[in-house]
C-alpha cells in the first residue's frame, strides 16, 4: 500500500513539473519572439528617419541648384549685376548673392528646408563675352 500511494504522489509531482516546464518554454519564446519584434520596430523607425533626411536634404540640394542656375543665367543676360536676391519654391526657399571683383564674379547661394540647409559657392570669369566656371564647391 505505501509504495502505491508513493507510486501515485511521483505521478502527480511528474504530472506538475511538466506543466510548469512547459509554462517556463512558452514564456521564454515569448520573451524572445517580443525581443525581436522591438528590435525590428526600433531598426525600422530608425530606417524611416534616415530616409526622411536623406529625401530632405536631397530637396534642399535641388533648391540650392536651381537658385544656382538662376544667378547663372542673370550673369548671362547681365554680365554686371551684383546684389542678393531671394526664390521661393513651394519645398522651401533660397537666396543668393552675386558680388563682382575685376571680372570675377562669385555667387553665394544658400537654400533651406525645415532644419536642413545646402549652400554652393561659384566662382565665375567672364573674359570677352566667354563665361567660364573656375570653382564650384557645396557643402551644408
Amino acid at each position: 500500500m505505501i509504495t502505491q500511494k508513493y507510486f501515485m504522489l511521483q505521478l502527480r509531482q511528474d504530472k506538475k513539473n511538466k506543466g510548469f516546464i512547459a509554462l517556463m518554454m512558452v514564456l521564454i519564446i515569448n520573451a524572445i519572439g517580443l525581443i525581436v519584434a522591438i528590435s525590428l520596430l526600433l531598426q525600422g523607425n530608425l530606417f524611416l528617419k534616415n530616409v526622411y533626411s536623406f529625401e530632405q536634404m536631397e530637396k534642399a540640394k535641388a533648391i540650392v541648384n536651381a537658385c544656382c542656375e538662376d544667378a547663372l543665367f542673370a550673369i548671362k543676360n547681365n554680365p554686371s549685376i551684383v546684389g542678393s536676391y531671394n526664390l521661393n519654391f513651394p519645398e522651401g526657399n533660397c537666396s543668393y548673392n552675386i558680388s563682382n571683383n575685376k571680372g570675377i564674379i562669385t555667387i553665394k547661394s544658400l537654400a533651406g528646408i525645415n532644419e536642413y540647409t545646402r549652400r554652393v559657392t561659384i566662382v565665375t570669369q567672364s573674359i570677352d563675352s566667354k563665361f567660364q566656371i573656375l570653382f564650384w564647391k557645396e557643402g551644408f
